[in-house]
């Protein structure tokens, strides 16, 4: 039995895929730069690594506040996925937090926006100096719950996002909610969709669910 849950946010609790393929979109054609190279690194990274990746070349500081510029804009559109608002509720709230890599600005303003649990210990993008697939997120979000990793379930979306949850020492849930099973296959279970890994979640963390 595991007595924590981590969560990423992008594609797990938010429909955020659409706002960021619009503003990647924007800022490829400003950046003359191929948006197939961008996606070909995107899921589940910091923007600033993409932006490494992708883009090497150019300014990082400005193009990257380029970047959170157009997201800004596109997030206030963002909606939570389905089964976000029920499972969260489910949890007791010190049994769960969140790790991604995106803005704490955008997320802290979505979650309030929504009317999402708020996670007490969220960590995001800034809060570490390198991003997924690096497990630096995960072991941060663990031990700000006051946990070991081995205590610790993830659950994901994206291969980067897998791989961190596994080199943490996480059992990680994975849900096809931005990718294939076979790109996921790292992950210890998969699921369709977040309603229908919430057995299986509620499951590792005992069954221990609130009102609701």
């Amino acid at each position: 039995m595991r007595r924590g849950c981590i969560f990423d946010v992008d594609g797990v609790l938010l429909d955020s895929i659409p706002a960021y393929r619009r503003a990647w979109g924007a800022w490829a054609v400003e950046h003359d730069v191929r948006e197939a190279a961008i996606w070909a690194v995107a899921h589940g990274r910091r923007p600033l690594d993409i932006i490494r990746a992708a883009a090497g070349k150019l300014n990082e500081t400005a193009s990257l506040r380029r970047f959170e510029s157009l997201i800004r804009t596109e997030y206030e559109a963002v909606e939570a996925l389905d089964g976000a608002h029920g499972l969260l509720e489910r949890l007791p709230p010190a049994a769960w937090t969140t790790a991604t890599s995106g803005n704490r600005d955008l997320v802290e303003r979505a979650f309030a926006r929504l009317r999402l649990p708020k996670p007490h210990t969220g960590v995001c993008g800034e809060d570490v100096s390198v991003g997924k697939p690096d497990p630096g997120c995960y072991l941060l979000a663990a031990g700000r719950m006051g946990m070991t990793p081995s205590e610790c379930i993830v659950i994901e979306d994206a291969p980067a996002g897998v791989a961190a949850g596994k080199a943490a020492g996480m059992t990680v849930i994975a849900v096809t909610t931005t990718h294939t099973a076979k790109d996921l296959r790292e992950a210890d279970q998969v699921h369709g969709s977040l309603p229908e890994a919430a057995d299986a979640i509620l499951a590792e963390l005992g069954g221990g669910a609130g009102p609701g």
